[in-house]
This record gives structure tokens, sequence and C-alpha cells, in this order.
């Protein structure tokens, strides 16, 4: 009569959940590791992006870079192709002022 009691108890306890069998123990045990499985990949599939953020942002960061460091060197050789260009004009003036000033001696000496 113990066994009956037993099974009737066991039945009881496992109707209001507290008792689990172990096939449903099993199940339990798939779906967590499931659940970690898909955490873990979550987690890894969100760092995967924000490494690819990061690798963007630092890409994009050395083009900015690029450009800006271009731009000054441009800006650079203008300013120097500017200079010199006004120093050639200036000599150009000079070498007319000394033509024009030799011309005018030349047309003083005869006379």
């Amino acid at each position: 009569m113990l066994y009956p009691r037993r099974l009737l108890l066991h039945l009881f306890l496992r109707s209001l959940g507290r008792i689990t069998t172990v096939e449903e123990e099993e199940e339990e045990d798939r779906e967590k590791e499931e659940d970690r499985e898909e955490e873990e990949e979550e987690k890894e599939e969100e760092e995967d992006r924000e490494k690819e953020e990061e690798e963007v942002d630092r890409v994009e960061e050395e083009e900015e870079e690029e450009e800006e460091e271009d731009r000054e060197k441009k800006e650079e050789e203008e300013e120097v192709d500017r200079e010199k260009e006004e120093e050639e004009e200036e000599e150009d003036r000079e070498k007319e002022e000394e033509e024009e000033e030799d011309r005018e001696k030349e047309e003083e000496e005869p006379l």
C-alpha cells in the first residue's frame, strides 16, 4: 500500500509543478542552453557591429585628415606660387625701370 500512496503523492506534486520528470528537466536545460547561445550570438553580433562602426569611423577620420593635409599643402603651394609670381613681377618692373633709365640716358648723351 505504500507504493500507491507514493505514486499518488508524486502525481499530485507533479501536477502542481513541484516535481518534474527527467525529460522535462532535459528540455528545460536545452532551452536554457539555446537561450544562452542566442544571447552569446547576439552579443557577438553587437560587438562585430561596434567594431565595424569603429573601423568605418576610423577610416572616415583618416580620410578627413588626409583631405585636410592635402588642402593645407595645396594652400601652401598656392602661396608659394603667388610669392614667386609677385617676385617675378617685381623683377620685371625693375628691369623695365632700368631699361627706361638706360633709354633716357642714351637720349640725353648725344645732346
